[in-house]
């Protein structure tokens, strides 16, 4: 995401430049800027919801496995009646 964002960035300065030198190509820049800045913030939706759905996966897995084999208390308290 940090790529995506120095792009923009980038992208933005060189459009300016090429404005203040008199380029006509700065307008084709600056599309291609705004175009990047328009698919951004989707990115970043996207991979932020993959990443939670990861975690979420994981810890959905953990605690399947944790009720599967008995709660900790449950087996805390048999190791004290052990001991």
């Amino acid at each position: 995401m940090l790529t995506a964002i120095e792009t923009i960035k980038t992208l933005a300065c060189n459009a300016a430049y090429l404005h203040d030198m008199g380029f006509p190509y700065y307008v084709l820049v600056s599309h291609i800027t705004n175009l990047q800045v328009g698919s951004l913030p989707v990115d970043i939706a996207r991979r932020s919801v993959q990443i939670v759905g990861a975690l979420e996966m994981f810890y959905r897995d953990a605690k399947i496995l944790e009720i599967g084999e008995g709660t900790n208390d449950m087996k805390l308290c048999i190791e004290e009646k052990r001991f």
